[in-house]
């Protein structure tokens, strides 16, 4: 049973009103795994309801466990940051790396940057590459731009400012605004003779 359109507005977005979460809890309780993911969602956004981390955790994990994408690649994040929820890397890389294997790319980007932060007790270089590339090649701009970065600064990749401004000239292309403002800094740091290989 597919959830009805009406719970939804113009862009896509759930509404915020009570009615609308209503619906999505009466399709998750039936046991669609999108509306389990969507209530999940609600609550960690306290869309139509009160805000409740542990309880948006029991939805989403309810749907990922269904094979949810959208709820594992939420997991993930909901982990990473611990809002609502104690933060907790291990899970976080769990349910990034599963949503990535299936192919999601924010979820391909997210494992990408958690494993080239160098706060990360397990960081690994070549594997942060690897899934940015992977999710880089979905057409993801954000992953596009964080390509970019990596070359910038030589993070798992060999550092160049030309190859960097290629990313970030395709992220912004694509209207990534981080990417935009990364492409002006830049730029301005060249002017002043701060980059050296940059076109």
């Amino acid at each position: 049973m597919a959830l009805p359109k009406r719970i939804f507005d113009a862009k896509g977005r759930v509404k915020n009103d009570a009615q609308s979460f209503s619906e999505a809890v009466k399709h998750a309780r039936a046991g669609d795994p999108m509306a389990k993911s969507l209530v999940g969602y609600c609550y960690l956004t306290g869309t139509g309801t009160k805000k409740n981390g542990e309880e948006g955790r029991r939805w989403l994990l309810a749907a990922a466990r269904q094979g949810e994408v959208e709820a594992m690649c939420n997991l993930g994040l909901l982990y990473e940051i611990g809002d609502g929820v104690g933060q907790n890397h291990r899970l976080a890389l769990k349910w990034y790396e599963r949503a990535a294997q299936l192919g999601v790319a924010m979820a391909q980007m997210n494992l990408g940057l958690i494993h080239l932060d160098a706060n990360n007790r397990r960081r690994d270089e070549g594997l942060g590459v690897y899934w940015l590339k992977r999710a880089a090649r979905k057409g993801y701009a954000r992953a596009i731009y964080n390509l970019g970065e990596a070359y910038l600064h030589g993070a798992g990749v060999r550092k160049s400012a030309k190859i960097a401004e290629r990313y970030f000239t395709k992220a912004a292309d694509m209207g990534d605004p981080v990417a935009k403002k990364r492409l002006h800094s830049l730029a301005h740091n060249y002017a002043r003779g701060c980059v050296k290989d940059f076109v």
